[in-house]
């Protein structure tokens, strides 16, 4: 088995195919609802981890200080995707003194990502440890295929780059030079 960012995709892998396509994946960790107190006196501090699963990927979110049952985020993380990992999780935890309580964990399925040339929006219903309902976390969710056909479609919905308004940019400034002895 190969080890790297990348395996080299196996042909007609394309959006819209069944086979998984390989690529970045960008995840934005937007928000929570309807959260579960985990906190006696005072509010849930939430954050969230996301994890794609089938590798050792995981990111975090900063804690929300007495948030309460929602909270908004809206950070981004970067994941490298290979074929097989077709799947995120999302665990949403109560920053304690101590020990951290689990609050819910749910699953995303990226097979519409995979598929879809614009960022997918969605909400994903978390449980508790005994499978009750706890909250929900809303993630943004774009995949830009590795191939060049993969990222044309990818970029279809976001256009061409153009150099910004305010004009040309300044030449970088000259090396520091060491002063003289």
């Amino acid at each position: 088995r190969a080890t790297g960012s990348f395996l080299p995709q196996r042909p007609g892998c394309a959006r819209g195919s069944a086979r998984m396509p390989y690529g970045p994946l960008s995840v934005t960790v937007v928000q929570c609802r309807g959260l579960k107190s985990k906190d006696t006196f005072g509010k849930n501090d939430p954050y969230c981890i996301v994890s794609l699963v089938g590798s050792t990927q995981s990111f975090k979110t900063k804690a929300k200080t007495n948030a309460g049952n929602a909270c908004m985020w809206e950070e981004t993380f970067n994941f490298n995707v290979i074929e097989g990992q077709n799947q995120i999780v999302a665990q949403v935890m109560d920053q304690d003194v101590g020990a951290d309580d689990f609050i819910g964990k749910g699953a995303l399925d990226l097979t519409s990502a995979f598929r879809s040339p614009t960022p997918v929006d969605q909400w994903i219903p978390i449980q508790d440890q005994k499978t009750r309902p706890s909250g929900e976390v809303r993630v943004v969710v774009h995949f830009q295929g590795a191939r060049p056909d993969q990222q044309q479609q990818g970029n279809a919905a976001v256009g061409a780059y153009r150099p910004p308004a305010w004009g040309n940019v300044a030449a970088p400034p000259q090396q520091y030079q060491q002063p003289p002895p």
